[in-house]
């Protein structure tokens, strides 16, 4: 991982457990994963917040902001 530079100021927040878990109830429905995740793994996404149900990992959501902008962005790839 780098150092923001003045025009490239990003943050990216992954939240796990049972807030991920609320999260993701709250959006639907299922989509397909273009990332290959293992059998019986759940994916769901709105704009720029993801969240995934991973039988081996649980609940995990992801989502970013770029700073300067106030914009929200993806908080990762795949």
């Amino acid at each position: 991982m780098h150092a923001p530079t003045r025009n490239d100021v990003h943050v990216a927040f992954y939240v796990r457990g049972r807030a991920a878990k609320d999260m993701f109830n709250a959006m639907d429905p299922d989509r397909k994963s273009e990332c290959g995740i293992e059998d019986g793994a759940r994916v769901r996404q709105k704009e720029n917040v993801a969240c995934r149900y991973r039988p081996s990992d649980g609940y995990e959501c992801d989502f970013g902001f770029d700073l300067r902008s106030g914009k929200s962005i993806g908080g990762s790839i795949c």
